[in-house]
């Protein structure tokens, strides 16, 4: 039997379901949200951290070859003439 108050009280139980479904879905879009964030802070975190370890090593190995060397110098510097560039032959810049 369908009275007013009934048709009500179906309607007043679909806007509490449509509250409900509302509030999870923009739940779930704030946490995906910050998940993203810190996954993107994560990502910038492992690439400073990489960044600092290849320098690292690069400083290792700089010294390791002096010590194997002494009579090298840790940095490398250009080479003034070398005998390619008097023959005549054009080099590449």
């Amino acid at each position: 039997m369908k009275t007013p108050a009934n048709r009500g009280f179906i309607l007043f139980e679909a806007l509490i379901a449509m509250t409900i479904v509302v509030g999870s879905g923009l739940g779930l879009v704030a946490i995906h949200h910050g998940l993203q964030a810190r996954h993107l802070a994560l990502q910038i975190n492992k690439t400073q951290l990489w960044a600092q370890a290849s320098a690292y090593e690069m400083q290792i190995k700089i010294s390791t070859d002096y010590l194997e060397r002494p009579t090298a110098r840790p940095t490398a510097r250009p080479a003034k003439n070398s005998s390619s560039q008097l023959s005549g032959v054009r080099q590449k810049p």
